[in-house]
């Protein structure tokens, strides 16, 4: 380790390594007692064909001095599972299956499977934690218990529309949502003690996975291990059976509930209109010195991705609470940029952001050059009741060079119905808030409902 060396992780659970910035890389130092394992895992070529097919983070293996590491690029933005779409929780699942087999065909154990050991890197789940292939025991041991509820019950439930609790289950170490699942999908599991259910489940979960030195070590009679190593070859097959069952049922299932605002986009052929046009110029203008967006309120990111093509723009991170709409999104425009551009969906509440022990807050991980809020501001100020000061502070958190945010003189109407807005909501009203924070560039009117304000933020 260097002198700048700034440690990663706040836990100290991971007794292969611990984690490391230096010199903008990240390295996860090996302890000695786990240096062959990891060396191994390089010269079988496991980690070379997981990086060749795109399933973990790309790393080399380093011998320095009396020191050996692993070093990886540092991924930016980081986005915890929470803040996933239901298909990038369906593909993190994918990815554990793919891993799963070469696993198998390695022999190597893979002890952490769970979703915060998956990383997105544009439309790709990458996998993250090295350590988890390591163990005590040269032995393919698949931790299918965290697996189901990590990503097997979650996407289920999900595509019933259970997401806000799916959403919570997600949050590192909380509530799996294994009664929920068995509740809904087992008859007999509403009649039957929980507790006992639950135990008799991690039982048989964990069972086909055990190592036969633990089944030796717990059994003195030769018969009775005779037995117990038969069964587990059995469950063995019946669980691999299983896993090859869900990765279908995995690849096949879809969200199907409707959303608010999910179909805002409707048309399939999409054509920009002269108010995105003119946008897409105020972009370009501020481009020489700013190269990254995050856009409130995003939608399906259509016209962010517009702007990752037609400007220098280099990534936009879009952000909406409608996480169908993101979902949307994900699939059409995630894996359609070139090698140097990058557009990210995240779902989260941009006025009440997801907070927790183990995530580095929205305000660090997604700070960018622009704030962009299209169509946005009506909802926060009429519908949902923000203070527009409190609206303004929450965004300037996000940057320290430029907004774009569009003020809705007609508010919450629609052509064809009445008008009615409160006698305080005008534009004198949202200037005066906005110049407390932002140094007025333009305003302009783009359509009856849509003035544009574009500012920098006052140092």
């Amino acid at each position: 380790m260097t002198k700048n060396s700034t440690p990663f992780t706040i836990t100290h659970l991971d007794d292969v390594g611990r984690l490391f910035i230096e010199d903008g890389k990240l390295r996860r130092y090996i302890d000695k007692k786990y240096e062959s394992k990891v060396k191994m895992l390089f010269e079988s070529g496991f980690i070379q064909e997981l990086i060749k097919k795109d399933l973990i983070i790309p790393c080399t293996l380093v011998e320095k001095e009396n020191s050996c590491y692993i070093e990886t690029e540092i991924i930016n933005p980081v986005i915890y599972p929470p803040e996933w779409t239901f298909s990038m929780l369906k593909e993190a699942a994918i990815t554990i299956l793919k891993i799963y087999e070469i696993c198998k065909k390695y022999n190597v154990e893979m002890k952490d499977c769970h979703s915060w050991n998956v990383l997105f890197v544009r439309e790709k789940a990458l996998y993250c934690d090295i350590g988890s292939f390591i163990s005590e025991e040269n032995k393919f041991i698949f931790n299918y218990k965290e697996f189901l509820e990590s990503y097997y019950y979650p996407l289920i439930l999900w595509s019933h529309g259970l997401e806000k609790t799916i959403k919570y289950s997600l949050l590192y170490d909380a509530e799996y949502p294994f009664h929920e699942f068995h509740f809904i999908n087992n008859y007999f599991y509403r009649y039957m003690p929980s507790k006992l259910f639950f135990k008799i489940l991690n039982k048989l979960f964990a069972f086909p996975f055990v190592s036969e030195r633990k089944l030796k070590d717990k059994v003195s009679s030769d018969l009775i291990f005779f037995i117990l190593k038969t069964t587990k070859a059995c469950l063995r097959v019946i669980s691999d059976k299983k896993i090859k069952w869900m990765n279908r049922k995995i690849n096949k299932i879809q969200f199907k509930m409707k959303t608010e605002w999910e179909n805002y986009y409707k048309d399939k052929d999409l054509k920009l209109t002269d108010r995105m046009r003119k946008i897409i110029n105020y972009i370009i203008e501020l481009s020489d010195n700013a190269k990254t967006i995050i856009s409130f309120g995003s939608n399906q990111g259509y016209i962010e991705y517009e702007i990752l093509n037609q400007t220098d723009i280099k990534r936009i991170i879009c952000v909406d609470l409608d996480s169908k709409a993101l979902d949307c999104g994900f699939k059409k425009y995630a894996s359609h940029l070139g090698v140097d551009k990058q557009i990210y969906f995240v779902n989260f509440d941009v006025c009440r952001p997801i907070t927790h022990t183990y995530m580095k807050s929205t305000y660090e991980r997604f700070r960018s050059d622009i704030i962009m809020a299209l169509a946005l501001s009506h909802h926060l100020i009429l519908k949902y009741g923000y203070d527009i000061d409190f609206i303004f502070t929450e965004f300037l958190k996000y940057t320290d060079k430029y907004i774009l945010i569009e003020f809705m003189p007609l508010g919450l109407w629609t052509p064809g119905c009445k008008l009615n807005i409160p006698e305080w909501y005008n534009e004198e009203y949202f200037k005066r808030f906005f110049e407390k924070y932002f140094k007025l560039i333009k305003r302009e009117k783009l359509e009856e409902n849509r003035i544009i304000f574009i500012g920098e933020v006052i140092k």
